[in-house]
């Protein structure tokens, strides 16, 4: 029928189709749906005007089972079918893709000719990029500044991984360990050793941390672990008269019997005997001679040498008046004077003591 230009064409009385300026119009049972097919002479269009309907793509396969091929939906985007299952979407953020077979997404790279060479997917809560070609080798590249595509990463499962800087291999894995630019072969057990040197020769020990702070905060311990009589300390403080404390293996203090201040840097403690312990050593001495501190103990008592390198208080004390206090038994072997006025005189030929009055 020809209505105003178009024609139109009927089914049961009811319109289905229509002919109109660029294109036609079909329409579905009710004549109320429309699918607009139109060119406007640089553009071809297929509209659903039903609101929220959605345009289908249908085949029939070779068992004669309609499936989709495409669907394309105004508020969701585009679907993909393979086989009738849903291979390809897009979604706000970009496209999701999966294994038809499967959930997993799933992504098929092919040549020219259509032959799949690669494929990205995920499989549990591991991410893949595999090469299918038996002996391929997988390439990741960047172009440089001028266009160029340079290699990045390059591998091969029957051979090597290869890194790459500005295009020209750096690095690169062997059998034995790995290959440099220069040619030269760096096994495991070169890195293994290399190691091991490298942190004998970097890394410092608790020792040698804790003497490094000693030193310098102006202070050093010296450990003596091996019996000896002479003590040879670098304390390395930079000063030749330092204050010294030292003690045995159980922290006791000792009075060694010489010590010599050899250089800014270093020291000799002397004793009767072996001796193993520790020797503090600390700036801020001065003088020439050799003597030690002593750790505190009774006030004003005097300190006495028990035959065992060890410093002990006595029962004898002198005040700071210079009063001497808590002596018993008292040996003389020669003359006693007495405040200055009474001399006390040993008299071998009557074997007494003679006092005489002085002063």
């Amino acid at each position: 029928m020809y209505v105003g230009g178009a024609v139109e064409l009927y089914h049961n009385d009811i319109k289905a189709f229509e002919t109109q300026s660029g294109g036609v119009n079909i329409y579905d049972s009710a004549a109320t749906g429309i699918l607009a097919l139109s060119h406007s002479g640089a553009d071809g269009q297929i509209l659903n005007s039903v609101d929220e309907g959605h345009l289908l793509l249908k085949g029939t396969n070779d068992v004669s089972s309609v499936v989709s091929l495409a669907e394309m939906d105004p508020d969701k985007g585009v679907t993909l079918y393979w086989q009738g299952s849903k291979a390809f979407a897009t979604v706000g953020a970009g496209v999701t893709i999966q294994d038809p077979n499967g959930d997993s997404p799933f992504l098929y790279l092919t040549d020219d000719i259509g032959d799949t060479r690669a494929m990205i997917y995920v499989s549990a809560d591991k991410f893949y990029v595999r090469s299918v070609v038996d002996g391929g080798e997988l390439h990741i590249q960047a172009p440089d500044t001028g266009g160029s595509n340079k290699d990045l990463i390059v591998g091969n499962a029957d051979n090597s991984v290869d890194l790459y800087y500005a295009g020209v291999k750096k690095f690169e894995t062997s059998e034995d360990g790995i290959l440099l630019e220069n040619g030269v072969a760096v096994t495991v057990n070169d890195i293994s050793n290399d190691a091991t040197a490298y942190l004998d020769t970097q890394l410092m020990t608790a020792e040698a941390i804790q003497d490094a702070i000693l030193t310098s905060a102006g202070a050093y311990i010296h450990t003596q672990a091996v019996d000896s009589s002479s003590w040879i300390v670098n304390h390395n403080l930079g000063q030749q008269y330092v204050n010294i404390e030292v003690s045995d293996e159980n922290d006791l203090a000792i009075i060694p019997d010489e010590i010599e201040f050899n250089n800014t840097n270093q020291l000799t403690i002397t004793f009767l005997q072996d001796e193993t312990g520790h020797a503090a050593v600390t700036n801020g001495g001065s003088g020439s001679g050799g003597g030690a501190s002593i750790p505190d103990g009774t006030n004003n008592a005097v300190v006495r040498y028990d035959g065992t390198s060890e410093v002990q208080d006595s029962g004898v004390s002198i005040d700071d008046s210079d009063n001497v206090s808590g002596i018993n038994d008292l040996a003389v072997d020669g003359d006693i004077t007495v405040a200055d006025k009474v001399e006390i005189v040993y008299n071998s030929t009557t074997e007494s003591l003679d006092f005489n009055f002085v002063g």
